[in-house]
């Protein structure tokens, strides 16, 4: 498949550009300098073509990483530049974006000389030419780059985009369609793998990409969610540091483990969103969380549960969201002292006797522990959303349920339940059928969820009760 790889200085509109292309806002398009540091990829069509495009981090930050190579960088990070060299290996077409309003800078000039000494294809994209007046008479000054192909773009004028892709695709034609079957590693990065999966199946002739499970890292910073991600996935997806707020978009990655599908994908660090970042991103990173159905909630054991982690595990429970709790970096604790913690935090906290709660070190973590820690998650997910639960057996747990209750006001004689159905699965919400409901206590109301809870054997999700009342068709009569 075709690939383009978009690569350019800091705010020169390439995560704007990928999300033009590509159709999606999961890349976070933010001015503040250096704020890309992983690669994003997406599937993208334009008339009957479908081609890969790939965001990047900045090069001069690239460059910086490439002459710093002993010395100990910013960010530590996995060989960015080798895995930067082999991306290039498998990428068709190059864009190198440039600022319309500034001058050309020598980074521009060494990346422009080095992509043409690897011999790839190389065209320029001038952007924002809505903000420069006379971009028109001043193109001649990028011919010092040594690039034949310039194309004047903006990313707000769709003309501009649809020129430059049209010119590329019809009347130069760089688009070749390879032998070669597919770019599988290249693939399964992609964010939009969902609205692309008809067109998948039909590639590859198999059920590959339908019915997806979509699964969030969530946490603080440094907890570990990166390490995670890149042993799930077994590949270096996302960058590992110990610095905090290395992971700013969210990172997706597609897996199958035994024969289920998952869209895995990394998060931001959960903080208080003091930073500007946060504050402007807000709105726009919980609409991505309602997206997924399960989350993992990671906590660094050293550290603890603290007020703000309460706050989003709570935030997440009202929404029914399927919450599986991750305790991380517990190499250097004992069995026994996991065991005594756990007892602690059950007893500290009830909302948690019906979480999953694993114990784990995401550094030094076994496959056969991951296989089985994922058959648990499918079954309990299969549990909640895959089987259509029968309004028959929801109504034998409510009278089950309604025996054994313990009542000292003689709630039994005044309320009458009676049959009980399913009135939604996103979030799972039982309504309940009877006579005088608006007697019952929150105690009783709370016993009938923690009942539903054990019989149906659901964990980490919130069941939602619904009352109606019958009404009576005689009564004015």
């Amino acid at each position: 498949m075709f690939t383009i790889l978009l690569i350019g200085n800091t705010n020169v509109g390439k995560t704007s550009l990928f999300n033009k292309l590509t159709n999606t806002s999961l890349a976070i398009d933010n001015k503040i300098n250096n704020f890309t540091y992983d690669f994003n990829y997406g599937l993208s069509l334009f008339k009957d073509k479908y081609f890969i495009c790939i965001d990047s981090f900045n090069i001069n930050f690239l460059k910086n990483n490439k002459d710093n190579n002993k010395n100990n960088s910013k960010i530590k990070q996995y060989s960015i530049y080798k895995n930067f060299l082999n991306i290039i290996k498998n990428i068709d077409l190059i864009c190198l974006l440039i600022d319309s309003t500034l001058e050309i800078d020598q980074n521009d000039i060494f990346w422009s000389n080095f992509f043409f000494k690897k011999k790839k294809k190389l065209i320029l994209l001038v952007n924002k030419i809505d903000l420069s007046k006379d971009y028109s008479l001043n193109l001649y000054k990028y011919y010092s780059l040594g690039i034949s192909l310039i194309y004047p773009i903006s990313i707000y004028n769709r003309k501009s985009i649809y020129f430059f892709l049209n010119d590329i695709f019809y009347k130069r034609k760089i688009f070749i369609q390879k032998n070669i079957f597919f770019f599988k590693k290249i693939i399964f990065f992609c964010i939009n793998l969902d609205k692309y999966s008809n067109y998948l199946n039909n590639l590859y002739k198999k059920d590959y990409f339908n019915n997806f499970i979509k699964v969030v890292i969530l946490g603080k910073p440094n907890v570990g969610k990166s390490t995670l991600m890149n042993l799930i996935v077994n590949h270096k997806r996302s960058i590992v540091s110990k610095n905090s707020g290395t992971t700013k978009d969210f990172i997706t990655c597609f897996v199958s483990i035994k024969n289920i599908n998952y869209i895995i994908s990394d998060s931001p660090g959960l903080d208080k969103f003091t930073e500007n970042f946060y504050i402007r991103n807000k709105k726009f990173f919980f609409k991505k969380i309602f997206e997924f159905k399960i989350v993992f909630y990671l906590i660094d054991i050293n550290i603890g549960i603290t007020k703000y982690d309460l706050i989003l595990l709570n935030f997440l429970f009202k929404y029914g969201k399927i919450i599986v709790l991750i305790f991380n970096k517990c190499e250097y604790f004992t069995k026994f002292q996991i065991n005594s913690y756990k007892k602690l935090i059950l007893s500290k906290y009830d909302f948690m006797k019906y979480l999953d709660i694993y114990f784990i070190s995401a550094i030094s973590l076994n496959k056969n522990y991951l296989f089985s820690f994922f058959s648990k998650l499918f079954i309990n997910y299969k549990n909640i959303f895959l089987k259509r639960i029968n309004s028959n057996k929801l109504t034998i747990i409510l009278k089950k349920a309604i025996n054994n209750y313990y009542d000292e006001n003689n709630l039994k004689k005044k309320v009458k339940l009676k049959y009980a159905h399913v009135g939604g699965y996103y979030p799972f919400t039982i309504i309940i059928h009877g006579n005088k409901i608006k007697l019952l206590n929150s105690t009783c109301k709370r016993y009938l969820i923690n009942f539903y809870i054990k019989k149906l054997k659901i964990k980490g999700c919130k069941i939602f009760l619904k009352f109606k009342e019958i009404l009576n068709p005689f009564k004015k009569k």
